[in-house]
């Protein structure tokens, strides 16, 4: 079983730390600012361009926009932060969507050395997702497992 230790910070040091979340849904975009409240995480969470999405995901994410609850609250993502320019790429998401996600995900970290770590993936489904972001990213290998799921991680070739 593997165990992820949370390793306390000084204040100025998770300041010096830019946090971005993208979700499709509003929802998602609601509960992960409170938790990053919740945690004392500065943090912004955006819907995706509409340009990378796929028919399903973009009808998710225009009803969203249009839901008058989140008018002014959620906005997509900016273009100055929307490129190859995070350091790490953490990705909760099943495998399927995971797999079809690799370019864009790999077009958003650094390239060479920036990390993923990909999880929601079953690990009778891990060798699709490795398959899929070996393009991009070198050694990547499941680096975990629990209860039948597993992390996946690499570097950006």
């Amino acid at each position: 079983s593997t165990r992820f230790r949370h390793q306390e910070q000084s204040p100025d040091a998770r300041k010096s730390i830019t946090t971005v979340g993208v979700e499709i849904d509003a929802d998602a975009i609601h509960i992960a600012d409170d938790n990053a409240r919740k945690n004392g995480v500065e943090m912004t969470n955006y819907l995706p361009d509409t340009d990378s999405l796929d028919a399903e995901a973009l009808s998710i994410v225009l009803r969203a926009m249009q839901r008058k609850r989140n008018v002014g609250l959620i906005k997509t993502l900016p273009d100055e932060l929307n490129g190859p320019m995070y350091d790490l790429c953490a990705a909760n998401i099943l495998a399927y969507p995971l797999v079809n996600l690799a370019p864009t995900i790999a077009s958003l970290v650094k390239s060479p050395g920036g990390e993923i770590g990909l999880s929601g993936v079953l690990a009778t489904q891990a060798q699709s997702v490795v398959a899929a972001y070996d393009e991009f990213f070198e050694d990547v290998k499941v680096s975990g497992e629990e209860g039948g799921w597993v992390l996946i991680t690499g570097k950006r070739r």
